[in-house]
């Protein structure tokens, strides 16, 4: 996948580096007090997703055989493209593109899905989770 295959919104403004990777880092190590700039800056910043033909974004079960999903998001270029190799997603039998959306496209996505659950945010990684109430 290269950079030229992104969508981009956000009137086509490239995703600068992202604090929110940073903040989620902090909160892992220990900083509760980070989590509601996390959540802030979740609001501001543009994520990656791994979309189908149809621009659904993939997702993984969130509990073994469940229909209950998850969607996997990335903060940057270089989490999307670790992540799509460490989940295998670059081994999916079908076409798929990396998709720039706000948190508002995803919570309007998840609003017409019924076992939409949360998003993780760099899930080979972080692996920090929202669950749907929280977005």
């Amino acid at each position: 996948m290269k950079i030229n295959d992104l969508t981009r919104i956000n009137n086509g403004e490239i995703v600068k580096e992202s604090e929110l990777k940073d903040k989620i880092d902090e909160f892992l190590q220990g900083n509760v007090d980070v989590e509601s700039e996390i959540h802030k800056l979740l609001q501001e910043e543009v994520l990656i997703l791994l979309v189908n033909e149809s621009d659904d974004p993939i997702s993984i079960e969130a509990y073994k055989n469940s229909k209950k999903f998850i969607i996997p998001v990335f903060t940057d270029l270089e989490e999307f493209n670790a992540g799509i190799i460490k989940l295998n997603f670059n081994k999916l039998n079908f076409k798929t593109k990396a998709f720039y959306a706000t948190l508002e496209v995803i919570k309007e996505y998840g609003k017409n899905q019924e076992n939409f659950e949360a998003i993780t945010i760099n899930p080979h990684f972080q692996n920090y989770l929202v669950n749907k109430k929280q977005l």
